[in-house]
């Protein structure tokens, strides 16, 4: 039996690798043919002829054929053109056309979108021929035509020219600038058209731009950001009053920042533009923009400002000993300059110059100009269109000295304090003088330069010197540096220049006042400010009402550590101390100050214009505490001006003072309170508005108390029952009497009276501490109240003796023998004298109440309660209670007595159940 066999290869190679390998073969094969293509595509192809022009193009695409060749190429930019090249453009291209020659007399030819030309070059002249589109030549010569099928353009120099054609038939001329000779269909006839004019031959239009060009480039050579003025110029066929819009924007689709203008009856108007791309459209207002009249263009304004010079400085001299000096020229320039030309000569209008140099850069350096006065500026050269008018610098001047002595060396670098801290060094450096073989540095203790600590001799410009800190510790030192010649002979030496090291970081803290500072707004004038600094230079105080310091309240130059003279008004600032030290800027810490105002003034809490003075008595003045005081001034004076304080008291800690006004005359007299707070860490002293209370004092006896007298002790039921009268005298005639009554611990009067007698009665009273007083005044107003209350006491009321019991008596027990014979319990005691009502309480050894009643008493009989409700009394211990009262006709308790208590006790015999009979017969009846 045959068995099926397995065919499968299995190759010993991994098909993945092989397959990998495969496709990148072939991917390389396909980038290598397209970069082939791309690169045929692309061919510029190079001839031995003599090139006549230079191409360059922006936008899209450009394309060129030569004369003897059928296929076209995309030449690169500064592609050369030979005689009888065709350059063509596509849709919004452009190109460049660049006839050579000198650069200052060379034509260029603008050649617009879907434009195509011919050129030619023969003796020295340049011809275009203009199949189709627009163009716009620039001539520097006369070597320039253009012709369009029968039409033959002579251009002068220095004209601009713009020329359309459309169709077989159609051509339109506009002269800028210049003038041109045009020869037509006609044989010989020839017209000369000047700048402003116009030509149209077949179809015409309503509208013919004369200036701008449909693509034209405009520099902007101004330094400032205004704009340059863009010249619009054109011809118009329709009537003066037909309106006419003139729109600008920076889209060839107009629609954003779209500016138009009406310029109804005018052939010419101005804008503005800085830089950028900037599309134009000129159109009827009544036949739209839709209009085939309308006329629209693209220019391009290129901001390329004119070169400043920076250095040598303006009417800065250069002396020299022997070798003429190196001069740096430095210039600002633009980003557009292909290179610069710099002429130097030795008069203002720069004729002949005696050194002109090209510079691919915005500095060099020179060394061949002698002694004299020189006058130079900066060309800018723009190669990407030979024809702008690249406007020079300004001309600026500098002079060159030659001197029988050296130059002297000029120390440069040199800073005020030099820094040795943490082990470093020290380079000093000087200006190079190109007379000097070699230099010799000395350094010296004194500025006679006769304490010298070293002297070195170097072929460098500098001389460095490590750990400077050992050799130069701190302290001033002073230094010269001497220019030698090849000989060793000093041919100049630097003025002496001193400087400070310092092996410490520098300092500059303010200290005071310190932060939150608390200063009175009447005393920043006299604040001394202080900071320390461990270097000497001057410093600047700083004050802000912001502690970002953007505007500035102080900017004052001290030289020291301190100034005053700083007025500030209330709120809140900020202060610091900047310097600047060797071109480095240093700034102490911030701190906040609070400016604040003067305190109140302290208004008195009772203002009386008339006070009494009375014998053996101080008058007291108190007044309202002052925030922020700590104590007070106070000043007791009389009318006279001028007047020695009668009293004076420059410490007062409280709110209140008395004075002993009885050693003082009737009179009026000033009163002059003032507040004042320490200073203190955080705050300075402070005081405020002075108070002056001017009154009238008179020497007058108050109002006598009488009765009750001090410290007198009523009886309860007296001052209840029947109280007295308060009786008080006055040796002046009273006016306004109140008298007022008062117990102690209740805050309002428990009896007040106006226009009292000299005797008031009063009302009934209980018991406790009561106080009286009478205020009044005389005719003229002088307060003659009572200088204090008088105290008196009510005295308690005694409480009733405790009721004596007849029944039950002590240890008295209620049994069956007793409740066989009552179906009631009598409690019975003796009358207490003045008692009206008794209290009667029942209740058991729980103290649950069993009854409680009132009694009214019996006059001269004892007192008898009959509990017939004893089913409520249970087996046990029970108690009664018995409490006399005295009350008034009101009803109001006025004496209570005091708890009489008798115990007795039911004792009767257990039984689980009772039972009575219908009737009603009690149990032991």
């Amino acid at each position: 039996m045959k068995t099926k066999r397995n065919t499968t290869f299995k190759p010993k190679t991994n098909n993945k690798l092989l397959d990998l390998a495969v496709v990148a073969v072939s991917l390389l094969v396909i980038f290598f043919d397209l970069f082939l293509f791309v690169q045929e595509l692309n061919r510029t192809f190079e001839r031995l002829d003599t090139p006549i022009a230079i191409v360059n193009y922006k936008y899209k695409t450009v394309q060129r054929k030569f004369s003897d060749r059928a296929v076209w190429d995309r030449p690169v930019q500064n592609s050369y053109l030979y005689d009888g090249d065709t350059i063509r453009t596509a849709n919004e291209a452009s190109a460049t056309i660049h006839f050579l020659g000198d650069e200052e007399t060379s034509n260029v030819v603008e050649v617009d979108s879907n434009t195509m030309v011919q050129i030619f070059g023969k003796n020295k002249e340049s011809e275009v021929n203009l199949n189709s589109g627009s163009v716009s030549a620039k001539t520097a010569n006369n070597n320039l035509r253009l012709k369009s099928d029968n039409a033959d353009i002579s251009i002068e120099k220095g004209s601009v020219l713009h020329v359309q054609k459309e169709g077989e038939a159609g051509l339109q001329l506009a002269v800028e600038e210049g003038s041109v000779s045009f020869t037509g269909d006609k044989a010989g006839e020839k017209e000369v058209l000047e700048a402003g004019s116009v030509l149209q031959q077949g179809k015409k239009t309503k509208f013919v731009m004369i200036s701008p060009g449909k693509n034209t480039r405009l520099l902007n050579q101004s330094r400032d950001n205004v704009g340059l003025d863009i010249k619009f110029k054109w011809q118009s066929s329709f009537a003066n009053n037909e309106e006419v819009f003139l729109e600008t924007s920076p889209l060839s689709n107009f629609s954003v920042d779209v500016k138009k203008y009406e310029v109804k009856g005018l052939k010419e108007f101005s804008v503005k533009h800085d830089s950028g791309v900037l599309y134009w459209r000129l159109y009827s207002g009544k036949d739209g923009v839709q209009s085939e009249d309308t006329l629209s263009g693209k220019l391009t304004v290129i901001k390329a400002p004119a070169p400043a010079g920076l250095l040598p400085e303006a009417e800065k001299t250069f002396a020299y000993n022997t070798n003429p000096p190196h001069i740096r020229f430095l210039w600002e320039g633009n980003e557009l300059s292909s290179f610069y030309t710099v002429e130097i000569a030795d008069n203002k209008e720069m004729k002949n110059p005696v050194i002109t140099k090209n510079s691919g850069t915005e500095s060099f350096t020179l060394a061949e100009l002698t002694e004299g006065k020189w006058y130079w500026r900066v060309v800018p050269k723009y190669g990407f269109d030979s024809s702008f008018k690249a406007q020079a610098s300004d001309v600026y001047v500098f002079y060159i000295k030659k001197t029988e002595e050296g130059e002297k060396p000029e120390l440069i670098h040199l800073k005020k304090i030099m820094d040795t801290s943490k082990g470093k060094g020290l380079t000093f450096s000087w200006k190079p003088n190109f007379d000097a073989s070699k230099y010799r540095v000395k350094i010296a203790r004194d500025k006679a330069m006769t304490d010298i600590l070293l002297e070195n001799i170097v072929i460098t410009s500098y001389l460095e010197l490590k750990e400077a800190s050992h050799l130069l510790p701190n302290g001033e030192y002073f230094m010269t540096v001497a220019s030698l010649d090849a000989k060793d002979n000093e041919i100049g030496i630097s003025d002496v220049a001193s400087f400070k090291t310092m092996d410490s970081e520098i300092i500059l803290r303010s200290v005071f006042p310190p932060d939150e500072y608390n200063l009175l707004d009447a005393l920043t004038g006299d604040t001394f400010f202080t900071w320390k600094s461990n270097f000497d230079a001057d410093q600047v105080v700083q004050v802000s009402n912001t502690k970002d310091f953007k505007k500035l309240k102080v900017n004052k130059l001290v030289n020291g550590l301190g100034t005053d003279g700083i007025n500030l008004p209330e709120g809140e600032w900020y202060w610091r101390v900047y310097s600047e030290l060797d071109g480095k800027q240093y700034m102490s810490d911030v701190k906040k100050l609070n400016i604040v105002p003067l305190l109140d003034k302290p208004d008195l809490d009772d203002i009386r214009k008339n006070v009494v003075i009375v014998p053996k008595h101080k008058s007291k003045f108190t007044w309202k505490p002052v925030e922020g005081a700590d104590y007070y001034q106070v000043k007791l004076t009389d009318r006279t001006s001028d007047s020695v304080p009668l009293y004076e008291d420059l410490f007062a800690l409280n709110t209140e003072i008395e004075i002993d006004m009885g050693k003082f005359k009737d009179g009026e007299y000033i009163l002059n309170i003032q507040a004042f707070a320490n200073a203190g860490l955080n705050s300075s002293r402070r005081f405020g508005l002075s108070q002056a209370h001017t009154f009238t004092a008179k020497h007058l006896q108050p109002v006598q108390l009488i009765k009750p007298a001090p410290a007198e002790k009523i009886d309860g039921i007296e001052a209840a029952l029947s109280p007295s009268q308060a009786e008080w005298s006055s040796a002046h005639p009273p006016l306004g009497v109140e008298f007022i009554l008062e117990k102690v611990g209740t805050a309002a009067p428990v009896f007040k009276l106006k226009d009292a007698g000299y005797k008031v009665q009063l009302p009934p009273l209980t018991a406790g501490r009561y106080r009286w007083k009478v205020r009044a005044e005389t005719e003229d107003g002088f307060d003659i109240s009572a200088k204090e209350y008088s105290a008196f006491t009510v005295l308690p009321i005694p409480p009733l003796p405790k009721a004596q019991f007849i029944f039950p008596g002590d240890k008295e027990v209620l049994g069956i023998p007793f409740f066989s014979s009552n179906r009631s319990i009598a409690f019975k005691w003796k009358h207490i004298d003045k008692a009206t009502h008794y209290i009667l309480k029942i209740y058991n050894e729980k103290n649950r109440t069993v009854v409680k009643t009132e009694i009214p008493a019996k006059q001269g009989k004892d007192l008898v309660y009959e509990f017939k409700d004893i089913q409520r009394l249970s087996r046990g211990a029970f108690f009664v209670e018995v409490i006399a009262e005295r009350r008034l006709d009101s009803g109001l308790t006025f004496q209570t007595g005091n708890v009489s208590t008798k115990r007795f006790d039911i004792d009767l015999p257990k039984k689980d159940n009772v039972e009575t009979d219908e009737t009603g017969v009690m149990y032991g009846r």
